[in-house]
């Protein structure tokens, strides 16, 4: 059986892990620590020579690490012992001098929760594939995995790799007191947390190359790609660094991040200035802090509650699968191209022909929102159960259980500072960002809750977009209602019904939301027409989106004529500008910036700089006055904080001052009236 070279690839990876490492010396191969390969790998290896030598004589014309390295005129020393660890942390902070240092670490399982590394060959070598195990991201979990190397880089000519197996942490102490360039300094912060280290002064380059570059080039390859000419092999990203002697290979690769994040620096740190980008840097840097706590905390669960949530829903969705049979007298559709087939069968064809589209592949559109629009049909309501149901347990079911985290019980979701264009979070592993409301999934958020003596504080900024793009365009009429203390929302839906404010119900304030949001973004009629449908189930036609937009524009022309004139602006530049120095390059987007960006972008991203200011200052006070509560989730325009009963007051005060504060630095002169709203509960149902 013959398999591509990615198949070689793996059992090479194998040996390595294992010690062993190569060299090509014309038609031959020096294998060094041969002895250390498991025999069914060295097997392999023999067996396949040719593709072998072919996959060896490939790579080696792509640089390695020692390769580049030696460029960089760098030598690596590997320390195993805390007399030489001394000496050779004073000689990298001699080189330092007034500046920073490169820092980067290796991390692995902790002894109980060992990762296997090994691949299952067949007898031809042919990896067997299977599913990825669950184990595999245990060495980034600074709950179940802890720092195997410490690889630091003072700018001179020599990179120290420090074994934690063999130096004590005491003796880098005089490192935690020195200014660090990490590239990714959630990561290192969360590891050296549980060490009780809370270093002060560090520089973060993948959030300075986000915003040189974009935010998806800012990992530390593309980075190295573009200011330094590296390219840096990923190679051994997850080859065992808990091995008891680790390779050349491996203690090279280590220090080649350090070395490289020092190198970035030093030109990322000028073009942030001189391309007036360092204060949404600053902003950014010290919000990850906040953000590392939040994922080191977690939030709680109740897993009782949780499953028999996940129970209901398959009962539900058992007896919908079971309604749809009764209906159609055939299985419920497993594909959507099965919907497709149903849709066309079933719909009248004037409304077949009008359905929404997909834009890619133009074919009838199956998502629930349009789903809806056939509601008459008596099969429709049981097949939009199925659909609901089926998203809520794949995205909230065991995958959400399998998230609780073995050791704490609790979920330690990951917070991306800046994860997305505009400057705003971003959330994964879960994204609970997504977790879904009362329209739903009723009763849902309630398993998110505090444990007994503790409780739950949310606080919310009030229409905080609609604030933001009064406070950048200066519509003055805009302002006037936030100063007033009004409501958006009820203004537009008594206008749009005719009615007295205090006739207006919450169905009729709910349907002036997609109007509000829709004009401030940009959209225009279509836009707004699918996005009132699609997002609050608004039904509108083409000439009502058209009058709704007219009638919010001539309230609020200020606003308008900002919005044309900033686009204008921002196709002139060929850039959009955000918040403090943010920006997205009209380069960056494949079709080009587009007009809804222009008037979009810059309002998320200076709620985003708000938002960073607000966790950044609360988070800081918190420790500041040691109060007994921790961040434990920031989801859009809400901050949640775990508080004991004792303090919930005190914390609560600190979350609408900070708040407040942040917004009024972001918007100066901006209006604060019923600005933040704050409840307290046990769970994040009783937030809302």
């Amino acid at each position: 059986m013959v398999i591509a070279v990615a198949g070689i690839a793996d059992i090479i990876h194998e040996a390595r892990s294992a010690g062993a490492s190569f060299e090509v010396l014309g038609p031959d191969i020096i294998v060094t620590g041969a002895a250390a390969i498991p025999p069914e790998v060295r097997g392999a290896l023999k067996l396949r020579r040719d593709e072998l030598l072919k996959y060896l004589a490939a790579a080696d014309i792509a640089p390695s690490s020692s390769d580049l390295l030696k460029r960089a005129g760098v030598d690596v020393a590997y320390i195993e012992d805390d007399g030489a660890a001394a000496m050779v942390l004073a000689e990298i902070l001699a080189d330092a001098g007034e500046g920073p240092v490169g820092l980067d670490v290796e991390t692995t399982a902790r002894p109980g929760f060992h990762i296997h590394h090994q691949i299952k060959l067949t007898k031809r070598g042919a990896r067997v594939t299977g599913p990825k195990k669950k184990n595999d991201k245990i060495g980034l979990d600074p709950r179940r995995a802890e720092v195997r190397l410490i690889q630091v880089y003072g700018g001179g000519d020599q990179c120290v790799v420090f074994d934690m197996r063999k130096v004590s942490w005491a003796t880098l102490a005089p490192l935690w007191q020195h200014r660090l360039v990490i590239h990714n300094v959630q990561f290192e912060l969360g590891f050296l947390l549980t060490c009780g280290l809370r270093p002060e002064h560090f520089e973060c380059t993948m959030q300075a190359a986000g915003l040189m570059l974009g935010v998806h080039r800012r990992g530390l390859a593309a980075a190295a790609q573009e200011y330094l000419g590296w390219e840096i092999p990923k190679d051994l990203q997850k080859s065992d660094w808990g091995s008891t002697e680790l390779s050349e290979d491996q203690i090279t690769y280590a220090a080649l991040d350090a070395v490289a994040a020092l190198h970035l620096w030093f030109k990322l740190e000028p073009d942030l200035r001189e391309r007036g980008r360092w204060n949404a840097y600053v902003l950014q840097r010290d919000a990850i802090p906040a953000a590392v706590e939040m994922e080191r905390v977690g939030i709680g669960v109740d897993l009782r509650a949780l499953d028999v949530k996940i129970k209901q829903w398959g009962y539900a969705l058992a007896a919908a699968r079971k309604n749809w049979e009764k209906e159609t007298d055939i299985f419920p559709p497993a594909t959507p191209n099965e919907t497709r087939g149903w849709l066309a069968s079933n719909l009248d064809p004037d409304v077949l022909a009008a359905w929404p589209r997909t834009d890619k592949t133009d074919q009838l559109s199956t998502s629930a929102s349009n789903l809806e629009r056939a509601a008459h049909l008596p099969a429709i309501q049981p097949l939009l159960e199925i659909k609901r149901l089926e998203k809520l347990l794949s995205s909230f079911g065991p995958s959400l259980r399998n998230a609780v985290h073995p050791v704490t019980g609790r979920i330690h979701a990951n917070y991306l500072v800046a994860g997305t264009k505009s400057g705003r979070w971003s959330c994964k592993s879960p994204n609970l960002q997504q977790i879904p409301g009362e329209r739903l999934a009723p009763g849902f958020r309630s398993i998110f809750r505090a444990p007994p003596g503790r409780v739950l504080i949310g606080a919310d900024y009030s229409q905080m977009e609609l604030r933001a793009a009064a406070e950048i365009s200066g519509d003055e009429a805009l302002r006037q209602i936030y100063a007033d203390g009004r409501d958006l929302h009820r203004i537009t839906a008594a206008a749009t019904a005719g009615v007295r404010l205090e006739e207006i119900t919450k169905e009729q304030r709910n349907r002036a939301k997609p109007v509000n949001f829709g004009s401030i973004y940009g959209m225009g009629a279509p836009g707004l027409a699918a996005s009132a449908w699609n997002n609050y189930r608004v039904e509108m036609s083409l000439v009502k989106a058209e009058q709704a937009l007219a009638a919010f524009f001539r309230k609020f022309s200020r606003l308008r004529m900002w919005m044309r004139n900033n686009a204008d602006a921002c196709q002139r530049r060929h850039r959009i500008e955000i918040g403090i120095g943010r920006v997205v390059e009209d380069a960056w987007e494949p079709e080009g910036i587009r007009y809804t960006q222009c008037c979009n972008l810059p309002v998320q991203g200076a709620c985003a700089d708000a938002m960073m200011r607000a966790v950044a200052g609360i988070h800081r006070r918190i420790h500041a006055e040691q109060v007994d509560a921790a961040l434990v989730a920031q989801v859009h325009d809400e901050i949640i904080i775990e508080s004991s009963v004792p303090d919930a007051e005190r914390v609560r005060v600190i979350m609408k001052d900070e708040m407040i504060t942040a917004f009024v630095a972001t918007f100066p002169g901006a209006q604060t009236t019923a600005l933040v709203e704050v409840k307290t509960g046990k769970s994040w149902a009783e937030l809302k």
